[in-house]
């Protein structure tokens, strides 16, 4: 993999930044706090759409002032090229989409992949990559401060380091998993046997209770089948006694609705007769209905005439208690009179002062112009000092004010510009003196400007307070001018009363007459209901008659057809139907509980399945029982065998991979070399380095920085070779410690590195490096 661009925009520090990089060895360089860290952040974030050092929150991430920020990252895997885009918003990241194209010479040409829902990955990107994150983040990245952390770890932990970067403590956690697996099989094993052991026993019990339920269930098979014949024969016999009682029933049916029809017009006649007696009665009232119709109507008229003088009367009563009301608001509205004509008096003695504020007013405003022209004054003065000062200042250091060229007149325009900035500042001297000596207007003109705003208040309240009084006057004269009519009205009520209670007594001596013929008259009205009832009672008494005599004719037919069943049947005795009919149900009874019995062995029978599956379940059978039994066997030594595999499988590679390590370290190592002698490098049993120079061994803290720096590189290259081909290596501040001879003798070994390896590219950041130093490719921030 061959990094190729990275574009940063609102990114920590950056702007809009855009980076270009070459295979071989990259140098980005910058002063501290100039997005060195950022820059290789950016690339973390760009892959893995994570940061590297530790999980910031976009907030962090974002440039200040900004509310959104991008990366994106150009690179080539296999000769082909690829963009990763991510861009994000918000405090924490609130929005996040990630995109994946395929380029074509620097030329987005097909869109591969985009994702924007929360923990959504670009897939095609992981399949790209081909290894995980994790590995990559501990050897392609280096950040500052990590670089002796390898070193100086105890022994175990530097090959625990080793194993999990070249990802071998996968193996250990399978051989865990299968001791895990194991020791689960064995108790499998132990609890099927057993329950095995226990199935059989149980099985021998319930196969002789289900041969005995078999044996019964035969014996009632046969006994259904006989009493299935007798209730055959008996079926057909009580099929020929039914035509008998049949027609017996349909003749008992007949005699009854003879019975019903004979009621039936027993019931009309006594109707028809209170029906002649109604009519006679209804005959008598009509003669009387004349009589009465007179006084009825008078006693109508009565009625309509006491409505219109009690609406009359209750009218006169309202304007009587208008009237009375209006004695009450009268008092009122004297009293609302006299509170508003004391009110207008102290109002009108508050407006006196008035003239005198307005005279005051008027100075204050005056005063207060006069002051706030002073200042602006002064405050002029000021600034013209400043800017003849800076003039003043430019001629002294011997150059224009406007061209900033060298001046050679400015010696006159200095003792000018000397004498006006001395005249100026007396002036402003003069000014200051003058605004000290004036107190500040301001805030007695704002108290006697609000004295006044209260005062034109007063005045308006005083406007509404004479529009009121005028109001309450008129509406005093109209109620003083309503007691005449008061009388009048009163001796109206009184006659009225007089009138009203003279009807009342007509109208009550009237009501009882009103009443009966009220009555009288709707009893009339029923005398044609009355006739046509009595007609339809006639209809009825000979429509009855006419059913009865059709109903004996169908009962003597009845009669001679059941004497013709009894003769064909042989049938003396009725009750002999009901002895058939006993041997019938008896017969349908005992077949009904044959069948609950053998219903019941066949749920006996299901049961005793049941339990033998629940004994063995979920298993069909004890042979399957048995059969699993051998395969978890089975299982248990393939997963013992598989380990045994496993654990020797394990302790080669690790040895090859230290064995690669080792030889790729010491090769690298011997090609340093300094006044003292050859550098060799060993290791201990536990992977631990043991170095020689010039014969002799070197603890390693008495290595120099360079040569800690090159040994951990060398390792971190090794490991690194391990893991794929075409990667790459990002150093955060590579060569900062190291003076510059040191920095070049490091940078040459790096080269010698991707000469020789499998690594094609090396980026790394600093600052202050040698300025003869050689790279491929040098960037400066």
């Amino acid at each position: 993999m061959i990094i190729n661009r990275l574009r940063l925009e609102k990114w920590k520090v950056f702007d809009d930044k855009e980076f270009s990089f070459e295979e071989g060895v990259n140098i980005v360089e910058g002063k501290n706090y100039s997005g060195k860290t950022s820059f290789i952040q950016g690339i973390y974030f760009a892959l893995f759409n994570e940061t590297i050092y530790k999980q910031l929150t976009a907030k962090e991430l974002i440039k200040e002032g900004e509310k959104e920020a991008s990366v994106e990252l150009d690179f080539t895997i296999n000769s082909q090229e690829y963009r990763i885009r991510r861009n994000f918003s918000g405090e924490k990241i609130i929005r996040k989409e990630s995109y994946l194209y395929r380029l074509e010479k620097g030329v987005q040409v097909e869109e591969l992949e985009s994702v924007s829902k929360k923990g959504e990955k670009l897939r095609k990107l992981e399949d790209l990559f081909k290894i995980n994150k994790r590995y990559i983040k501990n050897v392609n990245f280096i950040q500052e401060g990590s670089i002796f952390k390898l070193l100086i770890n105890p022994e175990s932990k530097i090959l625990e380091d080793i194993y999990q970067i070249l990802q071998l403590d996968y193996f250990s956690e399978l051989n865990d998993y299968c001791v895990t697996i194991g020791k689960e099989l064995d108790k499998k094993i132990k609890s099927f046997e057993t329950k095995f052991s226990e199935a059989s026993e149980k099985f021998d019990n319930i196969n002789l209770d289900l041969n005995n339920i078999e044996k019964e269930i035969d014996d009632q098979n046969k006994l259904q089948t006989d009493l299935k014949a007798m209730i055959d024969d008996s079926k057909k016999i009580l099929e020929d006694y039914s035509k008998v009682e049949q027609s017996i029933n349909k003749k008992e049916l007949i005699l009854s609705k003879i019975k019903n029809e004979e009621e039936k017009q027993v019931l009309i006649q006594k109707d028809l007769e209170n029906l002649q007696s109604d009519l006679n009665s209804i005959k008598m009232l009509e003669k009387e209905l004349n009589t009465l119709k007179e006084k009825s109507e008078l006693y109508e008229k009565n009625k309509i005439q006491l409505e219109s003088l009690n609406k009359e009367k209750k009218d006169i009563e309202n304007k009587l208690n208008r009237l009375n009301q209006s004695n009450l608001l009268l008092k009122d509205k004297k009293s609302q009179l006299f509170e508003l004509e004391g009110k207008r008096t102290d109002l009108n003695n508050q407006l006196k002062d008035m003239d005198m504020i307005n005279s005051k007013l008027r100075e204050l405003e005056t005063k207060l112009r006069n002051y706030d022209k002073y200042v602006g004054d002064f405050n002029n003065l000021d600034t013209e000092i400043n800017k003849e000062e800076e003039i003043l200042e430019n001629f002294k250091k011997g150059s224009c004010p406007i061209t900033n060229d060298e001046c050679p007149v400015s010696k006159n325009f200095i003792e000018k510009y000397t004498k006006s900035l001395e005249k100026l500042k007396g002036k402003k001297e003069e000014l200051k003196s003058l605004i000290d000596r004036i107190e500040n207007p301001e805030a007695d003109y704002f108290r006697i400007k609000k004295q006044k705003e209260r005062l034109e208040q007063i005045h308006e309240q005083l406007k509404v307070i004479k529009v009121n009084i005028e109001k309450i006057d008129n509406e005093i004269k109209e109620i003083t001018n309503g007691e005449d009519y008061k009388i009048q009205l009163e001796n109206s009520l009184n006659s009225l009363e007089k009138k009203i209670q003279k009807i009342e007594d007509e109208k009550k001596n009237l009501e009882k007459i009103h009443e009966n013929y009220l009555v009288n008259k709707e009893k009339v009205k029923e005398k044609a209901k009355i006739n046509e009832k009595i007609s339809d009672k006639h209809s009825q008494l000979n429509e009855i008659q006419s059913k009865i005599a059709s109903f004996q004719e169908e009962s003597k037919s009845k009669e001679k057809e059941i004497g013709e069943y009894k003769t064909k049947f042989k049938l003396t005795d009725l009750s002999e139907i009901d002895k058939e009919r006993r041997r019938h149900t008896d017969g349908n009874t005992q077949l009904s509980n044959i069948n609950i019995n053998i219903e019941n062995n066949k749920f006996k029978i299901e049961q005793l399945n049941k339990r033998k599956y629940e004994i063995i379940g979920p298993y069909n059978s004890l042979e399957e029982l048995e059969a699993i039994i051998k395969k978890i066997v089975h299982e248990k030594y393939r997963i013992k065998f598989f380990q045994e595999a496993l654990n020797l499988t394990l302790d080669e590679l690790k040895a090859r991979k230290l064995k690669s390590i080792q030889d790729f370290c010491t090769k690298m190592w011997g090609k340093f070399r300094i006044e003292s002698g050859t550098h060799l490098i060993d290791w201990d049993k536990n992977f631990h380095p043991v170095i020689k120079i010039g014969g002799n061994e070197r603890n390693l803290y008495q290595l120099s920085s360079s040569e800690k720096m090159f040994l951990y590189i060398t390792i971190r290259a090794a490991l690194l070779s391990e893991l794929g081909p075409n990667f790459f290596f990002v150093i955060d501040n590579l060569l900062n410690p190291f003076m510059a001879d040191n920095q070049k003798i490091i940078l040459e070994e790096v080269k010698d590195i991707i000469d020789n390896t499998n690594i094609k590219q090396i980026i790394f950041t600093g600052f202050d490096l040698a300025p003869d130093i050689k790279c491929d490719n040098h960037i400066i921030i």
